[in-house]
């Protein structure tokens, strides 16, 4: 016999008729409008009717899920076994989450409060660092048992160790607004200063020491102001 397969939400308002193509589209005539509907799609949409709330941030797979960070927490996307997607507020981050970095042993999660780490079967996830507000977790090139990210007040090195990531090493960053972080060779980070001139790092990755900081600025010939500032 016939069975719903997918439910499709093409509109808030009345759908009058449907017709298809010779070319496999299907139409909708609504109170207002002409939908025009390609099922299978080859593009999705997932927004508030799928419970998605806040501006995306970045996404990431892991556990059998997409994650999205978004400016109100992070969300887990699952079917809703009706051929749709349901997404799903977690509880442990439910104000601005920000970046994600995610492979098949844990996720880490950048958000207003810290740094979370969540392992894979995992329900809440963990703090890893609880002093403020928690940007980009980046991985470190070459190295998967590496990764660095940035607070308002500390540039952090994490390593992944018995299982678990934890933060290995920190530095304060004494009144740097970091934007942004490159890794142009290995133990070397170039980081930019909203505040300042761009800076270099050089940190030893099996000891996890900071070697080097040097700034490049007007006596090198890098503005720090004005429309030539690099970013």
């Amino acid at each position: 016999g016939m069975r719903l397969r997918q439910r499709v939400q093409l509109t808030e308002q009345t759908v009058a008729d449907l017709t298809r193509d010779a070319e496999g589209w299907l139409w909708a005539v609504t109170d207002t409008e002409v939908v025009r509907i390609g099922i299978p799609s080859p593009w999705s949409i997932i927004n508030r009717a799928h419970g998605l709330r806040g501006s995306v941030i970045d996404t990431a797979e892991f556990d059998g899920a997409t994650w999205v960070s978004t400016s109100r927490g992070v969300f887990r996307l699952t079917g809703d076994g009706a051929g749709s997607i349901k997404a799903e507020l977690m509880p442990w981050a439910d104000m601005e989450a920000f970046g994600l970095l995610a492979d098949e042993r844990a996720m880490l999660v950048g958000e207003r409060e810290g740094l979370r780490q969540l392992l894979p079967g995992q329900s809440t996830a963990t703090m890893l660092y609880d002093e403020g507000l928690v940007y980009a977790p980046k991985a470190v090139v070459g190295h998967p048992d590496l990764a660095v990210a940035y607070s308002d007040y500390h540039f952090m090195l994490l390593r992944f160790r018995g299982g678990s990531w934890a933060v290995e090493r920190r530095w304060a960053l004494d009144g740097m607004s970091i934007f942004d972080v490159t890794q142009p060779a290995p133990g070397e980070f170039w980081i930019s200063d909203e505040r300042g001139p761009p800076q270099r790092w050089r940190i030893d990755l099996d000891s996890g020491e900071r070697r080097e900081t040097h700034s490049f600025g007007p006596d090198q010939g890098l503005p720090i102001d004005g429309p030539d500032r690099p970013k």
